[in-house]
This record gives C-alpha cells, sequence and structure tokens, in this order.
C-alpha cells in the first residue's frame, strides 16, 4: 500500500493547477459541447428519413404483424404497440404531439419531466406516420431493462480515507436514489432490527422513501386497460399514474423478493453487521432512496425507469439527492442524442445529481471471445459515470487488480441512421472507469430472495449475525457501480460545492491505470476513494453555486 500512498500524494500534489485549470476552461467548455450536441442534433432530425426512426425490433414486429414481445398485443382492432415516442419539440408539454397520436387511435399514458418523450400506445398501422412528424426523433418499443447480473472498503481505499480523517467520511447528508428491486429496510446493513422470533421489524431510518413504480408498468398491460380506446392520461386531472405510485410506497410486504437492490444498497451505503464476516459499504452514512423498478425477476419496463429519474429529479430537494445508481441496462439503437434513458440521466445530471450506471455485463460471448462495443443505454451516455468492473484475486493490493471478463467494453456503438440508411456510430470511450466487482459481499435480501433461492451457494454461513444480518456474495458490474455511487457520496460530503462533470473528473483523474488493460476495457483505471477524497478538500466549496451565478 505503500506505493499506493505515494501514488495518491503525487496526484493530490499536482490536483491543485490542474483543477483550477478544469474549473476555470475545460468545465466550462464541456456545459458548451453538450448544449452543442443538443442543437446539433435537432438540427440534424430533419434530414433524417421516417423508417430510420423507427427501432429495428420495432420495424420487425410491424412487419410480421404479429404479437411476439411484452410490448405488443393483438386486439379485436388488430395489433397494438405501446412505445417511446423521442420528441423534438419547443413545446414541452408536446401538446400537438400528443393530440396527433390520439387522433391516430392511439393513447398517451405519460409525459416524462426528465426528458422530451411520451408512453404511447398506437395501432400498429399508426407508428409510421407518427414517425413520419417533424416532431419525433425516435419511436422505439417499451423494451424490458434488466438488472447488470452480477475487504470493499480497504481494496477501494475508502478505509484509508476515514483513517486520516477523523470525520470519519461516510456520505452522511447525502442522498442516494437506488434504482433496483427494491431494498429489504428490515436488514441490519441499514440499521432494520428484527422483533421476535417472527418476520416482524423495525424497518431502517436510513431509507428516505421507498416508491414501487413496476405497479405503473403492470397499470399499463393490456389486460388492466383497454389499449384500443383512445386517450391522453397525461393531463393534470388524471390520477391514472398517481394513484399507482401511491399504492406502492414503503408498505410493501416483500420490498425486494430478488435480491438485487439490496445487494446494491448494502456495496453503496451498508453499514458493519456485529458478528457478519465482513464490512460495510462505501458511504455508509448516506440516506437511501429505494425506487424499485425492477419486478421479482429482475426484469423491468424502460417506462418505468424513466419514471423513478422523474421522481429522483422532483425529489431531489426534499431528500438531498445528489447520486442516482442504475445497475440495469437495456439494448440500445439510436444515438444518445436521443435514447429516452440517455435523455433523462443528461437531465439529472444537468439538475446537480452525479449518474452512475453499470457498464453491463457482455465483455464476451459464449465460448469466450473478447466483444468491443457492447455499452447498452444508459451507459452509452457521455454524462454519466459509466463503472465496469475489476477482479480483486482475493488481496487487498491493488497492483494485482484485473478487469473481469464479463465486463463490457466500449466503445459505443449506438448511432443514428441518416436520410441515405448509413450508420453513424457514437463511438465514444466506455466505460469510464472501473470498481471491484467480483465475489462482492453485501446484504441478502430475506425474504423470499429469488437470486438466493436459485443459487444457495450465493449465501456467506458459519456466523451469528441474526436472521436480518446474512450476507451474499455476487458479481457484475451492477455491483461494481454502487461501490462507485457510495465514493461520490463521500466525495460531496467532502466538498458539498463539487458538480457532476467535477465530481466524474476527479475520479477519472485519481482512478489508478491497470497494466495490461486498455482504455476500452478499464477507461481510466480503478477507483481510489482515497486521491478523490484528497483532490476534492483541495478545490473551493462554493464551485456549483460560482457556476449557476456565473461568477466562476
Amino acid at each position: 500500500m505503500a506505493s499506493t500512498r505515494q501514488a495518491v500524494q503525487d496526484h493530490a500534489t499536482k490536483a491543485g493547477s490542474w483543477l483550477t485549470f478544469l474549473g476555470r476552461v475545460l468545465l466550462p467548455l464541456g456545459l458548451f459541447a453538450i448544449a452543442f450536441l443538443g442543437a446539433g442534433a435537432n438540427a440534424a432530425h430533419a434530414a433524417v428519413a421516417p423508417g430510420s426512426k423507427i427501432a429495428p425490433d420495432l420495424r420487425a414486429v410491424l412487419g410480421s404483424q404479429k404479437a411476439s414481445a411484452k410490448w405488443t398485443a393483438t386486439t379485436k382492432r388488430g395489433l397494438y404497440v405501446q412505445v417511446l415516442v423521442s420528441a423534438v419539440s419547443a413545446d414541452p408539454a408536446l401538446g400537438d404531439l400528443r393530440a396527433a397520436i390520439v387522433a391516430a387511435g392511439g393513447s398517451v399514458y405519460y409525459a416524462y419531466r426528465s426528458t422530451p418523450a411520451l408512453l404511447a400506445v398506437l395501432p400498429a398501422s399508426a407508428v409510421g406516420f407518427i414517425a413520419a412528424r417533424s416532431d419525433v426523433a425516435l419511436v422505439l418499443p417499451n423494451r424490458s431493462a434488466f438488472r447488470t447480473a452480477s475487504f470493499l472498503e480497504d481494496i477501494t481505499g475508502t478505509a484509508q480515507t476515514r483513517l486520516a480523517n477523523r470525520g470519519a467520511y461516510d456520505g452522511a447528508g447525502v442522498g442516494i436514489a437506488v434504482l433496483d428491486s427494491g431494498i429489504d429496510p428490515c436488514h441490519a446493513a441499514f440499521g432494520g432490527r428484527a422483533v421476535g422470533a417472527g418476520e416482524a421489524c423495525l424497518p431502517s431510518s436510513r431509507i428516505g422513501a421507498a416508491v414501487d413504480f413496476t405497479r405503473l408498468g403492470a397499470s399499463q398491460r393490456p389486460n388492466a386497460v383497454d389499449w384500443t380506446q383512445p386517450r391522453d392520461l397525461t393531463g393534470l386531472d388524471s390520477r391514472f399514474f398517481t394513484q399507482h405510485l401511491k399504492a406502492g410506497g414503503s408498505g410493501r410486504a416483500n420490498p425486494d423478493a430478488y435480491g438485487h437492490g439490496t445487494h446494491v444498497a448494502s456495496v453503496a451505503a451498508g453499514q458493519p453487521i456485529n458478528g457478519a464476516p465482513d464490512g460495510g459499504g462505501v458511504a455508509p452514512g448516506a440516506l437511501l432512496l429505494d425506487l424499485k423498478v425492477l419486478d421479482d425477476r429482475g426484469v423491468g419496463q424502460v417506462s418505468d425507469v424513466l419514471a423513478g429519474i422523474d421522481w429522483a429529479i422532483a425529489n431531489r430537494r426534499a431528500y438531498n439527492i445528489r447520486v442516482l445508481n442504475l445497475s440495469l441496462t437495456t439494448p440500445t439503437t439510436g444515438s444518445f442524442l436521443d435514447d429516452p434513458l440517455a435523455r433523462a440521466a443528461r437531465s439529472a445530471s444537468a439538475m446537480g445529481i452525479v449518474v452512475v450506471v453499470a457498464a453491463g455485463n457482455y465483455g464476451v460471448t459464449a465460448n469466450g471471445v473478447e466483444i468491443l462495443g457492447a455499452i447498452g443505454s444508459p451507459a452509452n451516455e457521455p454524462s454519466v459515470i459509466t463503472v465496469g468492473s475489476a477482479h480483486h484475486h482475493g488481496t487487498l493490493a491493488r497492483a494485482d487488480e484485473s478487469i473481469n471478463r464479463f465486463s463490457s467494453r466500449g466503445p459505443t456503438r449506438s448511432g443514428r441512421l441518416d436520410a441515405k440508411g448509413v450508420r453513424h456510430y457514437d463511438n465514444l470511450l466506455k466505460p469510464d472507469l472501473v470498481a471491484p466487482g467480483n465475489r462482492i459481499v453485501g446484504a441478502l435480501a430475506g425474504s423470499g430472495n429469488a437470486l438466493l433461492s436459485a443459487n444457495p451457494a450465493l449465501e456467506l454461513v458459519g456466523y451469528g449475525a441474526g436472521r436480518n444480518g446474512r450476507q451474499m456474495l455476487l458479481s457484475g458490474t451492477s455491483i461494481a457501480a454502487p461501490a462507485v455511487a457510495g465514493a461520490v457520496a463521500v466525495l460531496l460530503q467532502a466538498n458539498p460545492g463539487l458538480t457532476p462533470p467535477l465530481v466524474k473528473a476527479i475520479l477519472q483523474y485519481t482512478a489508478q491505470p491497470l497494466p495490461g488493460a486498455s482504455l476500452v476495457q478499464q477507461g481510466t483505471g480503478l477507483l481510489n476513494v482515497e486521491g478523490a477524497v484528497r483532490v476534492a478538500q483541495a478545490l473551493r466549496t462554493d464551485i456549483a453555486s460560482a457556476i449557476a451565478s456565473r461568477s466562476l
């Protein structure tokens, strides 16, 4: 560890002048670049042929006229499809587009705030008509979103940071929104306490809110609502969605029946458990927000993830939500400029929320051949922190880390088709950095854990932490991502004035490059919490407010 500490000191020594330059020059340039890209995207849409605006898997269903996916239904009036319509319009309410969808025999179920997009149901025959509109950028099906299957304090440098700071940076005061399969509020990793011999417990006070967005997805299915009845449910008088959200609060009988979200949350912000074999997460003092977007099988819908991001943005001040963890992915077709998930993540970042996303677990084929360019959405978005997975090889030494074979590699291969049908790839360098993601110890959700039922060997046994202190091992970029989310909370506690671009820059600048791994495998290297905190402490604490007031 001596060489690591020296490297950290070297980083901290040169950080001052470098970050002064970054804050005064590069950050404004970065914001300008984002604005420029957005303007470029709007200008480009006029030249895009309508057919190229329809995602390939949606086009295939339209061609076959068969209901072959969850987002399709055969009705008495023919084939209907549930789609996300990504828009380009000066009207934030998208009134003309909503009216056109209803006039075409479709229904509008949700107008998102984090991204100019609508959740709609359309007759298959009307999709081409809607896609041809000039205010439509992309039409894609409401696909499934999947969790990225899946001694931490020592190996990330978190323990050294706490030893060096009597204030014990633990993320206190920072809210981390976890969009996943739920969080078990009874688990000891979050301060929950078992009561008596049964399932009763005193739930954790560290979970500030719990909202079940999978109820929205269930309320939109053709067996729950008539897809053939045209309507617009986005108006202020509609209670269609708020009713379902209110029904899905923190009183869920089985908050994480899959078991993924509880483990993810504990890696980010779990506290040490008496009698358990391993320590806590990276930011055990942070406030957790449980936004359930994945069901009891670890599968959700993109529409529910978007609704969860909307909620996080709307409630960011009430819970001081500064970090958003997305340990999930969905396939990409269009460019990050038009993809609804990427655009929503970009909006969250613009609102001051640091968005951390798992790179995905598609690094090799079934027969072990490395795959390049398998980064999904929203990990392909430039403003988010995309995290790959590193193997710690069972030691605390950082020099022997290697990239997990399953960890998705860049560059991003999302892109758009031009008017001639030629595909233009985004080709962005991803991931941004890597973190430990191989056989990581975390909390085991105690009620109906589907992951454990399918893989009993995942549980750690032979210790006496009590029934609500059970732990399990998981691997994947979805487990590496919350380690970075916890690190972000620690950085923001050390310096609340950091902006999302600056947090990302600090984490990348201080990351430790791993020998033998390329940029598209590891980004800038392995997460280094100790070095990142040192740099954060060296900066002025009013950067965000100075940028907002244009006085920097």
